[in-house]
């Protein structure tokens, strides 16, 4: 006996939901074993526990351990590598222009090996017509003045020479001069009592 039209197309459409029953189902324990296995294991990247007994402190030194190595440039010039340093009275000033970051990029765009040497040091911290410009401008921002000729002309030109290597600090931040660039501006501008200040930390 011939099965009807509507027959047929309701077979067809029982075994239609039925696969979908199926797929939607395989589909669904699929996604179930995917969720059960997590793709990262907790603590997996951590390090292990050293079965070592040994404290850190037998690994690492202490300050009271080690002398200062500042110290040992005290009285030499063995950490100068510019040809043009000069011995400090303290141990973190005895820095060269090729061990501050800032002024070695100079140095190497410029392709010389001192600070002293590159053709900008000149106009910028030893030009007295730049330096009173640069201490006009300065007096007038901070409202402070520097009678003394000499010393108004070595405090601009240090704040010249930072202004160039560094660009803008921020307040209160202070570095550490070369030896080298400090010295020949000292040379350029002496105290006549021999009298100078050196480097001191923000207050």
């Amino acid at each position: 006996m011939a099965e009807s039209a509507s027959d047929s197309d309701c077979s067809e459409t029982s075994k239609l939901s039925l696969s979908l029953s199926c797929e939607s189902s395989s589909f669904e324990e699929e996604l179930d074993t995917v969720l059960e296995k997590p793709t990262v294991t907790p603590y997996q990247f951590e390090p292990y526990l050293s079965d070592s007994t040994e404290s850190d402190s037998d690994h690492h030194s202490t300050p009271n351990d080690e002398e200062n190595p500042d110290e040992n440039r005290l009285n030499n010039t063995d950490w100068c590598s510019c040809g043009h340093c000069a011995p400090m009275p303290l141990p973190g000033e005895c820095r060269c222009c090729t061990e501050i970051n800032v002024i070695s990029d100079l140095l190497e765009k410029d392709g010389v090996q001192c600070i002293t040497d590159h053709q900008g040091f000149e106009p910028v911290c030893l030009n007295p017509y730049v330096l009173e410009t640069a201490y006009n401008q300065y007096k007038q921002q901070y409202n402070h003045e520097i009678p003394n000729p000499s010393q108004r002309y070595r405090y601009t030109s240090y704040r010249q020479l930072v202004r160039w290597a560094w660009g803008y600090l921020g307040k209160n931040v202070r570095v550490v001069l070369s030896s080298c660039a400090v010295n020949q501006i000292r040379n350029r501008f002496p105290s006549p009592q021999d009298n100078y200040v050196g480097f001191k930390e923000s207050e």
